[in-house]
């Protein structure tokens, strides 16, 4: 009986600390909260909607953003505005918070606020990465770093990446940010891709290696690094990018992590309804912990000029002047069995040569028949490149490589 009493007593203190006892709350959550994220891009892709460039929807998401930035604990928030100037102006804005560390050596952390057009509510682009940023300043500004943060909400990215140009031109203290994370699409566990480069060069290797490391020691698969991304990037100048590109163009190392970029983006299929809330907390673990990596320092403040193959989860990387050998050393092959099949062709009766136009109008019935036909599929079911929404640089190519026979 004694016995009995003893264990009652006891489940009954239990019981009283277990109700007593406050749980801990969001703020003090020491991980990154998918459920957190998933609720910031409800707010910004329905309750705000759509957010294109100058509207004041973005206005008011961007106000959202400084009000979480300063809930999280950063100790500055502001609104950066700036005009775009083409046949009208358009005024648009950056969300700032910035969280300081024990050094004024910075890594930025960013992602896009705006939506592509009026009728698009932009939940996965980007919705997701601007909702990623702000759930990342709740869980960075928790403890103190030796790094200052800057989270970043950029607006503009449709327009031309507005915001994150203007940043890189007008932020003060723009010599001390040796890193930046972009986070641009995080819709679901499926192919995340490393965009890694401009048209004139890419990120250190030293970033790309650790955020393969990193994101496999997250128990992940499917990384992608799509080489034609460099070839795009590298020939045409542009078509694949997001904001950490001026972030390149200005020497500070950058990277930005997009998850399936053929999804309906662009269109009003991007919405809260078909976004896959999963791929939140992938994106968002692997920024923080790429970003505390490298709190204490990078190796060195560059970027570099290399051709990428993801080999499994091992990247090799190949500098510049290999690609040119490979070409010329492609070229120079063809032309020796050209010349070889001319030397040893038999004589036979003249055949009639196709005149330049002749053979240009049939190279253009071939690509149209290749190219269009993927732009019609993509076109029913919404599966297709964004940024090959201005083909005539890709038609051009390929009209070129079906006249020499590629």
């Amino acid at each position: 009986m004694k016995s009995s009493s003893l264990f009652i007593a006891h489940r009954s203190l239990l019981f009283l600390l277990c109700t007593l006892l406050p749980a801990p709350s969001l703020s003090q959550q020491k991980e990154f909260s998918q459920a957190n994220a998933t609720n910031l891009l409800h707010h910004l892709s329905v309750t705000i909607g759509p957010r294109p460039m100058g509207s004041p929807a973005e206005r008011e998401a961007l106000q959202f953003a400084v009000e979480k930035f300063k809930e999280s604990g950063c100790d500055t928030g502001y609104i950066m505005p700036f005009t775009r100037t083409s046949s009208v102006n358009t005024n648009s804005g950056i969300a700032i918070g910035i969280k300081r560390g024990a050094t004024n050596r910075i890594i930025v952390i960013g992602g896009h606020i705006d939506s592509a057009d009026p009728e698009i509510p932009g939940a996965d682009d980007d919705g997701s990465g601007t909702a990623i940023v702000i759930e990342a300043s709740r869980v960075l500004c928790l403890t103190p770093k030796q790094s200052t943060y800057v989270f970043t909400c950029f607006g503009g990215e449709e327009q031309g990446l507005k915001g994150s140009s203007y940043f890189v031109e007008h932020f003060t203290e723009i010599q001390n940010v040796v890193l930046m994370l972009q986070a641009d699409m995080a819709n679901g566990l499926d192919v995340i891709d490393l965009m890694l480069e401009t048209h004139s060069t890419s990120a250190p290797r030293w970033l790309v290696q650790a955020a393969v490391e990193e994101y496999y020691k997250l128990g992940y698969e499917q990384l992608r690094y799509a080489s034609f991304f460099f070839s795009v990037n590298y020939a045409l100048g542009s078509g694949v990018g997001s904001d950490h590109e001026p972030f390149l163009q200005w020497g500070i190392p950058a990277i930005d992590f997009t998850t399936k970029p053929d999804d309906p983006i662009h269109t009003p299929r991007d919405n809260f309804e078909n976004f896959e809330q999963a791929g939140l907390k992938r994106s968002g673990d692997l920024v923080i912990n790429l970003a505390e990596r490298f709190d204490g320092g990078i190796p060195y403040r560059a970027t570099e000029e290399y051709f990428l193959l993801l080999i499994g989860q091992t990247p090799v990387f190949f500098p510049i002047w290999s690609c040119w050998f490979f070409v010329l050393g492609t070229l120079f092959l063809v032309a020796f069995v050209i010349f070889r099949i001319r030397r040893t062709r038999l004589i036979t009766a003249p055949s009639r040569r196709w005149t330049f136009l002749k053979m240009l109008l049939f190279s253009f019935i071939i690509v149209c028949c290749s190219w269009f036909s993927s732009d019609v599929v993509g076109l029913l079911n919404g599966s297709r490149h964004a940024w090959f929404a201005n083909p005539e640089p890709f038609y051009l190519l390929s009209i070129l490589g079906a006249m020499l026979g590629l």
